[in-house]
């Protein structure tokens, strides 16, 4: 295996290409869960990953609860789907809640006051009640629990780590919370080791070949976590070396389809193409590394993937209308302008509306 080769089946295996999921929560299920930090580029991040789901159809999925929006893997927003909510949640809650200690106790919050939030919460969502954040914030005001300076958003974070609240669906664009209760029943837990096992396979078959390091990063995990994940599913896995580096993958992958088309992608913020490795330099050149990743906030533009590298960032502006697209090429395209386009409507018919401006601008 090479370095085009690898390429070539992680695109495959993350769904970009070839097999697509037949709905948002098998797209979501494949995955294991998906980065979701913003929301809009999160829902195409599943769409992408479909055979015709559109953004109102992965809206439905949330708002039936088929899949649900919580701080998974490294304390950040991913979807998942409720079954798999719990273990995932257990599987980081002690790790970030050492992370986050010395946090919590500049916040003023401790376990007491986390107690005692989540009897407010319970109270006001049962029933299957949703409420947004600005409406739990005020309940708590309203108990005199102060929420700004962000102790508001770190109370919430860390109740839906302890597996009590989880995002729902949007209510009048707004983000709304519901009891994890409502969509995912109390299920029996499963070992340590049997959850870092489920992890490894989820992640290997969806994003390898990958290190142990790639795992690790993405998990959250020690890395003696992730090499035990490894080895209690190793007769599930192959390995190959190339250079120095050890990459895994899944033995239920697929073989590699050659398409004669090349082929271009626009991916959204936070995919997980680029965010799932620690190492990103097998498709992410050295030089263009201050374009997607801008800041030192971790913050991750959307990408433009041609054959598998990234070769620019895009950016779509909603209007109400019709959808304009900014798209920059920091290496030179070499196939026909026609290509650009067939990627662009596809978008736009993800999102329900007709393109309006393309901009394409390419570095020489």
């Amino acid at each position: 295996m090479n370095n085009n080769d690898l390429v070539k089946r992680r695109v495959q295996n993350q769904r970009i290409e070839g097999e697509k999921a037949e709905s948002p929560e098998d797209a979501v299920i494949w995955m294991g869960a998906i980065q979701a930090q913003e929301y809009s580029h999160a829902l195409w991040a599943i769409g992408l990953r479909t055979k015709t789901a559109t953004k109102n159809a992965v809206e439905d999925a949330i708002v039936e609860k088929k899949i649900i929006r919580t701080w998974p893997m490294r304390g950040t927003l991913h979807f998942v789907v409720p079954d798999e909510a719990r273990w995932l949640l257990n599987l980081s809650k002690e790790r970030m809640r050492q992370k986050s200690k010395s946090r919590m106790k500049e916040l003023g919050i401790d376990d007491n006051l986390i107690e005692y939030c989540k009897g407010i919460f319970i109270e006001e969502l049962k029933d299957e009640r949703l409420c947004t954040r600005k409406e739990l914030f005020a309940l708590l005001e309203k108990e005199g629990i102060a929420t700004k300076d962000q102790r508001g958003y770190h109370l919430l974070w860390r109740i839906a780590q302890d597996g009590v609240i989880s995002m729902g669906p949007m209510v009048e664009k707004k983000q709304s919370f519901i009891l994890l209760e409502n969509v995912s029943p109390h299920q029996p837990e499963i070992e340590r080791d049997e959850a870092l096992g489920k992890l490894a396979m989820r992640y290997f078959a969806s994003r390898g070949p990958a290190t142990v390091h790639d795992f690790a990063w993405w998990g959250g995990l020690l890395i003696d976590d992730a090499r035990t994940g490894i080895e209690i599913i190793r007769d599930n896995l192959t390995s190959k070396v190339i250079g120095e580096k050890e990459f895994w993958s899944s033995g239920i992958e697929a073989e590699v389809k050659i398409d004669k088309e090349p082929k271009v992608r626009f991916l959204p913020s936070f995919d997980e193409y680029l965010i799932a490795y620690k190492d990103r330099s097998e498709v992410l050149k050295n030089e263009l590394i201050g374009e997607v990743i801008p800041s030192k906030n971790g913050m991750f533009s959307p990408i433009i993937v041609v054959e598998g590298k990234v070769t620019g960032i895009w950016k779509p502006t909603i209007r109400k209308n019709g959808v304009d697209l900014d798209l920059n090429f920091s290496i030179p395209f070499p196939y026909e302008k026609e290509l650009i386009y067939k990627e662009a409507n596809r978008y736009s018919d993800f999102i329900g509306l007709p393109l309006s401006i393309v901009t394409i601008a390419m570095r020489k």
